[in-house]
């Protein structure tokens, strides 16, 4: 786990998506000037990369497990947003307010269970650079694929370094989350919604949906961006989160 900035400043935990690790948040690192910023690797990620067959109950309760503070700004993008809601919902006393980026409160549909079968029969079968160049290319936007060649290779490269074993885990457990909209509903927290208006993973009109449900929450579009928006627009989602932060500090 990755500790950043000094513990006095107001706490933000970020939580990844998938395929990747802490290292995805390299351009929030920076916040460890006005901020506490805490980075850890969920479960069949990073340096937990060797731990397989997991649920994604599990995933919240290890972090839970390792973060003693309080009074935490919670963020989550993709996989790290189904976490962060789960989190949110079993420990809401740690948490000063949920910024959900980029995710959604629905469990998998029949369809997406589908897909995510199809996911791990590819990577039994295929090398893991073969997957997760697509994997990176369908989450990022166009702008980002011919004009941000340094933030595609920087996606491709710290997928490139996961374990296969942990990402088909965290496959399964995805696949066998919980459905949180009762949970979402009832939110009454400082709640940040974000999503790339390019985003075809989870489109903005999911988000808007979700920033429905979610009384007084606070919703952005980031222009020219896909699925992984903290990296795509790291300058706008930066000064969004810190307005944030501040407000509800």
């Amino acid at each position: 786990m990755l500790r950043l900035g000094e513990k006095k400043n107001p706490k933000i935990l970020f939580l990844h998506p998938f395929p990747y690790d802490k290292n995805f948040w390299k351009y929030q690192f920076d916040l460890k000037n006005e901020y506490y910023c805490i980075f850890p690797d969920l479960l069949g990620a990073g340096e937990k990369g060797s731990e397989t067959l997991f649920t994604l109950e599990e995933m919240c309760l290890d972090i839970l497990n390792e973060v003693e503070e309080d009074r935490i700004h919670l963020v989550g993008l993709s996989m790290g947003g189904y976490v962060a809601q789960r989190m949110f919902e079993i420990a809401p006393q740690k948490f000063q307010s949920l910024i959900l980026m980029d995710t959604k409160s629905d469990s998998d549909s029949n369809e997406n269970k589908k897909k995510r079968a199809l996911d791990i029969q590819k990577l039994k079968k295929v090398n893991l650079r073969e997957y997760v160049l697509n994997t990176v290319e369908n989450a990022v936007s166009i702008k980002t694929k011919n004009e941000r060649k340094d933030k595609l290779e920087f996606l491709i490269d710290i997928s490139e370094k996961q374990n296969s074993n942990g990402i088909i885990s965290e496959l399964l457990a995805m696949q066998g989350r919980l459905d949180m909209n009762s949970f979402i509903e009832k939110i009454q927290k400082p709640t940040l919604i974000i999503v790339g208006a390019e985003d075809k993973i989870t489109p903005k009109e999911t988000m808007q949906e979700l920033h429905k449900k979610i009384q007084g929450s606070e919703f952005h579009v980031i222009e020219n961006a896909g699925h992984l928006s903290a990296v795509e627009d790291a300058d706008r989602i930066n000064l969004i989160l810190k307005n944030f932060v501040n407000t509800n500090e």
